[in-house]
């Protein structure tokens, strides 16, 4: 399997979520991981259950609004058709 940008979404044993993006296709920044370097990667942050998401250069993370990450499509955000978006609730 191919070293990518990856996105991922996993359920630790505790009920919490991780969202992860992984940068890749930029050498010198990032080469991106397999799918099974996810995984691995994914297992020893403690998740159980997990989804491999779409990747390449529509990974990307944006927290309230701003980039988090770099997408290998010349750093910058791309349209996408889906997307997870997160709200806390106000405690």
């Amino acid at each position: 399997m191919n070293r990518d940008p990856r996105t991922a979404i996993g359920i630790k044993a505790d009920g919490k979520m991780v969202l992860i993006v992984v940068d890749g296709r930029q050498p010198g920044y990032s080469t991106g991981m397999t799918g099974k370097e996810l995984a691995e990667y994914l297992i020893r942050l403690g998740v159980e259950e997990a989804a491999m998401l779409d990747g390449g250069a529509t990974s990307q993370m944006l927290v309230e609004g701003s980039l988090k990450n770099r997408p290998s499509d010349r750093g910058l955000e791309r349209p996408v058709a889906g997307a997870f978006i997160v709200k806390l609730k106000d405690t």
